[in-house]
């Protein structure tokens, strides 16, 4: 076993030069592809086959690794956590899984609480799952925070979705 881990280590330490170097991505994928088959609990080979699959837009086979990835997700600092969550949450959103891509994005959003992008982000997909209690309190948490920022057709919009949400979870009185 210990021979396939030392193959599968060299091979990703090949799909790197050939990702970051040489920028010959199907090369890499190739790869750490291969990689995995040697060692499938490599983190350092899912992890850049995943970023490469998700540039190319190649959304179900890029959320499987991203999903395995979130059981290991404690391994990576903190701003790849990020990236790994909202990554997952807009590819989530665009394969039409919105209840899991707002679970993505609440991750997303408890390594950085602070974050503005994902604040929206984690609004927008909480309002196009139809979950309109926690839309309502991302929406309101946004003008809290950021009302006095917001300009026109973006405060508009976050208005709306506000008072709709409102009005779609059964909160007719804060909709007026």
């Amino acid at each position: 076993a210990e021979g396939a881990l030392g193959k599968s280590k060299l091979l990703v330490e090949a799909g790197r030069v050939y990702h970051d170097k040489l920028g010959d991505l199907d090369k890499a994928a190739a790869l750490f592809r291969r990689a995995l088959q040697l060692d499938p609990q490599s983190l350092a080979a899912v992890s850049p086959l995943a970023e490469i699959l998700y540039t190319r837009k190649h959304w179900e086979e890029a959320v499987r690794l991203y999903e395995w990835g979130t059981a290991r997700v404690n391994q990576l600092p903190k701003d790849e956590q990020v990236r790994l969550y909202s990554r997952l949450g807009e590819m989530l959103m665009s394969l039409g899984r919105k209840e899991d891509a707002v679970k993505a994005y609440q991750n997303a959003r408890s390594a950085v609480p602070e974050d503005r992008s994902m604040l929206e982000r984690s609004a927008a997909a909480a309002y196009e799952a139809g979950t309109w209690g926690e839309a309502r309190a991302l929406y309101a948490e946004l003008m809290s925070r950021y009302g006095g920022e917001l300009k026109g057709d973006e405060r508009v919009q976050i208005l709306f979705r506000l008072g709709d949400s409102k009005l779609k979870a059964g909160e007719i009185d804060g909709a007026e």
